[in-house]
C-alpha cells in the first residue's frame, strides 16, 4: 500500500519513474521514452479505460495499414515520407500477415489435400498389398479343404500371392553426392526402423546415412514432409527478400535510393501477396472456383508493377522493362532458395 507522503513525491517528481531523465512538472509525457507521467495513482477506472483505448489502437492501427496496402507503393511511401506511427511496422507486418495466412492455410481444405498424399504413395499401395498378402495367407488353410480339388485351390493362393509380389517390390535411394545407390526391400522398409535399415545395408558415411535415414522417413509419411515444408516457406522468403531488395538496388542504381528503402518494398508488397492470398483461400472455401486462382495469379503481378511505378516514379515502358528482369531474377532466386531450403528441411525433418 502506498502511503499519502509517496503518492505527494510522485506527484511532484521531476524525473520519469520509468527513464529517470529529467522532466519539468508540468510535462504530461517523458521527452526520452515518451511514458505517460502519471501524477497520482491510477483509479480502476482509468485502468480499465487505458485497457481499451491500447487495444481500439490496435485494432485502427490493422484498418490504417489494411486500408493503405491495398493501394500499391503507398505503404512504403508513407514510410518514407516519415509518416510511420499510424501503420504498423514493415517487418511485424510482414510477420502478422505470414502468421494470419499458414493459420487460415492450416484451417482451410488445402491441408486436408497435403494430407491426403499420404493415401496416394507407394507406401501406402506396399502396406495395403502386405495387409493383403495376410489375409490370403490367414484364408487359406480355411478354404482350403473345402473343395475337392485342392491343388486347383492352392495354385490360385499361389497366383494371387505372386501377383502381390512383395518380396521382390524395392524402393532404390539414390545418393548424388557420393554416387552410391541402395535398392531397399519392401518388406525391410515397413519392418525395420532408419538405423536399422542404415546396419543391414551397411550404408556408410555421414551424408549417406542422413539421406537414408531421411528417405525413410518421408517415403513412410510423404503428406508430413509435405506440409513440414510449407510451414517453412516463410523463412525462404526472409532470406529471399534481402537478395531481391538487392537486385532491385542494381535496377535502380542511378536513382541513388538506400538499399532500406527496397528492403522495406519487398516487406510490404509480400505482406499484400500473403493478405491478398489469405483472401481469396476463404473466398475460395466457399466458391470452390478457379477464377479465384486465376485473380490471384494476375492480381499479384499486376500490383508489383503498379507499386514499381508509383514508388520509383519512373514512366510504363522502364518500369515494365525492369518488372520482367524483377520477375525472372524472383523465379531464379526462388528456385535456388527452394532448393536449398529443401536440403536443411530433409536434414531437420
Amino acid at each position: 500500500m502506498i502511503s499519502a507522503m509517496e503518492e505527494d513525491i510522485i506527484a511532484n517528481t521531476t524525473n520519469c519513474p520509468n527513464c529517470q531523465s529529467e522532466m519539468a512538472i508540468t510535462d504530461k509525457f517523458c521527452a526520452s521514452c515518451g511514458q505517460k507521467v502519471q501524477r497520482r495513482i491510477p483509479r480502476l477506472w482509468e485502468m480499465i479505460t487505458e485497457f481499451f483505448d491500447s487495444v481500439l489502437n490496435i485494432d485502427s492501427k490493422i484498418v490504417r495499414t489494411f486500408r493503405a496496402i491495398f493501394i500499391p507503393g503507398q505503404l512504403t511511401i508513407k514510410y518514407f515520407q516519415g509518416i510511420r506511427k499510424k501503420y504498423y511496422q514493415p517487418f511485424r507486418l510482414f510477420f502478422f500477415v505470414s502468421v494470419l495466412f499458414f493459420s487460415v492455410l492450416g484451417l482451410s481444405g488445402i491441408k486436408d489435400t497435403i494430407m491426403g498424399f499420404n493415401q496416394q504413395n507407394d507406401f501406402v499401395e506396399l502396406q495395403e498389398k502386405v495387409q493383403t498378402s495376410k489375409k490370403l495367407t490367414e484364408l487359406r488353410p480355411v478354404i482350403t479343404p473345402k473343395f475337392n480339388d485342392t491343388v486347383l485351390v492352392s495354385e490360385v493362393f499361389d497366383t494371387l500371392q505372386s501377383e502381390l509380389n512383395i518380396s521382390m517390390d524395392t524402393f532404390n535411394i539414390n545418393f548424388g553426392a557420393t554416387d552410391g545407390s541402395y535398392d531397399i526391400a519392401s518388406e525391410d522398409l515397413l519392418a525395420l526402423t532408419g538405423d536399422e535399415i542404415i546396419e543391414k545395408y551397411e550404408i556408410e558415411g555421414f551424408w549417406d546415412q542422413l539421406v537414408a535415414k531421411q528417405f525413410i522417413k518421408t517415403i513412410k509419411d510423404p503428406s508430413g514432409f509435405t506440409w513440414y515444408m510449407v510451414g517453412n516457406l516463410i523463412w525462404m522468403l526472409i532470406f529471399l527478400m534481402p537478395a531481391l531488395a538487392m537486385v532491385l538496388k542494381l535496377l535502380y542504381i542511378r536513382r541513388k535510393r538506400f538499399y532500406v528503402e527496397h528492403l522495406t518494398f519487398m516487406f510490404h508488397f509480400h505482406s499484400f501477396a500473403f493478405l491478398l492470398a489469405t483472401v481469396f483461400i476463404l473466398i475460395a472455401n466457399y466458391l470452390n472456383d478457379n477464377g479465384v486462382i486465376f485473380a490471384l495469379v494476375i492480381g499479384i503481378p499486376l500490383y508489383l508493377l503498379v507499386a514499381l511505378m508509383r514508388y520509383y516514379k519512373q514512366g510504363f515502358f522502364k518500369t515494365f522493362i525492369k518488372f520482367i528482369i524483377l520477375v525472372i531474377s524472383y523465379s531464379v532466386l526462388s528456385l535456388i532458395f527452394f532448393l536449398f531450403m529443401t536440403l536443411i528441411s530433409l536434414a531437420m525433418y
